[in-house]
Order: C-alpha cells, then structure tokens, then sequence
C-alpha cells in the first residue's frame, strides 16, 4: 500500500513539473532593473539582425487581441493599423497580460525575427519576462 502511494505521488509531481516547464509564465509587474538591452522601437525596427536572437527590452504601446497581440511605437501606430511599427508578441495562453490592454508598458523578451507573425509585423518577440505598466 505504501509502495502504490509513493508511485502515485512520484507521477503526480512529475505530470505537475512537466506541466509547469511546458508553459510561459505569465507577464508580472517587477521593479528589478532587466537584465537586457533597453532600446527604442524604432531601434529595433531598423537593425532587427543586429538583434535577433537578443534579450532586449522596449517600451510602446500594447494591444492584445487575437492573432495580434503587440507593441506598438505609438497609439496613432496602432489606431491606423500601422502594422511595420510594431513588434508582434509571443505569449503564452493563460496568464494575464489581458490587463495590459491599450496601455503603454515596458517589456522584455527575446527578439528571433525581422519579419514577426505572418509577416505584417516589424519583429517579434518571445520569452517576454514581465510587463511593466507606464504610469
């Protein structure tokens, strides 16, 4: 009996270990300086291979919605579907970074492309670290 609950209990924290590591972590307000390089949009826009691959870190404005969550130069950016302006993130389903909705945030993450989803972007990130709301 005490063999069985010991099996039991070596599955269980196994299944609950792989399906943390299989997830990213939600977005979280920190106030540690990040360990990345801090530069503008326009920056990362204009020199994407001198990047990719980077940690970085910017600041923008932050939609999220279907298919088109990302960080914009600007609100006029986005309210004009300025897509080039913007850098498309990769973010994980089920954490919170709903409530950055049309706010201006500084983020971090690791920048792996010139062209971002589908191609309508200026770049993308992935592995954001945290969000951090402009005041």
């Amino acid at each position: 009996m005490k063999l069985n609950l010991l099996i039991l209990l070596v599955v269980f924290c196994s299944i609950k270990s792989f399906a943390q590591n299989d997830t990213i972590s939600a977005p979280r307000r920190i106030k540690d300086k990040p360990k990345s390089e801090y530069l503008s949009i326009i920056s990362l826009i204009a020199n994407p291979e001198k990047y990719y691959g980077k940690r970085i870190s910017i600041t923008g404005y932050m939609i999220t919605e279907f298919e088109g969550t990302a960080i914009y130069l600007s609100r006029e950016d986005f309210d004009n579907r300025i897509y080039k302006n913007s850098i498309f993130l990769l973010i994980g389903k089920g954490s919170d970074y709903q409530y950055y909705n049309k706010e201006y945030v500084t983020l971090d993450g690791t920048f792996i492309s010139g062209n971002g989803h589908m191609g309508l972007f200026g770049g993308m990130l992935k592995d954001v670290g945290y969000i951090l709301k402009k005041r």
